[in-house]
């Protein structure tokens, strides 16, 4: 049993083109990363329908999964200003504010009840005024 080093570990995903139009067009993922390993597990559990295990190698450190080619997407990450980013901070400061601050509506109820239970009286257990 032979490790690997972590430059030797890789990932490949792999599709032709010949198959780029067809319905039912497959990649291959050859993977020995953990997180994805798991990611794709549970993605054949789910969905086994469409996405299988093929096969198990290098002594179980690695796999191969197929999965619709139509799953493979790359993106670039968002490239925001800095301008843009002020923005999203003032209003994520907005948002962390509004779960602080009390509604006008039911808090006060709230406040009295003791947390993580809720009281509702039985029918007719209420002393009448």
């Amino acid at each position: 049993m032979s490790r690997l080093t972590c430059y030797e570990r890789e990932t490949i995903i792999n599709y032709n083109e010949a198959e780029a139009v067809a319905a039912e067009a497959v990649a291959v993922v050859y993977t020995h990363n953990k997180g994805l390993r798991r990611k794709l597990e549970q993605w054949a559990q789910e969905r086994s329908e469409d996405c299988h295990l093929e096969k198990v190698t290098r002594f179980g450190e690695a796999v191969d999964y197929f999965i619709p080619k139509s799953w493979v997407h790359i993106y670039p990450p968002r490239q925001i200003s800095e301008e843009q980013r002020a923005e999203m901070a003032e209003r994520m400061k907005a948002a962390k504010l509004r779960q602080k601050t009390p509604t006008a509506q039911g808090d006060s109820d709230r406040a009295a009840a003791p947390k993580g239970k809720l009281h509702i009286p039985a029918p007719g257990s209420e002393k009448e005024a």
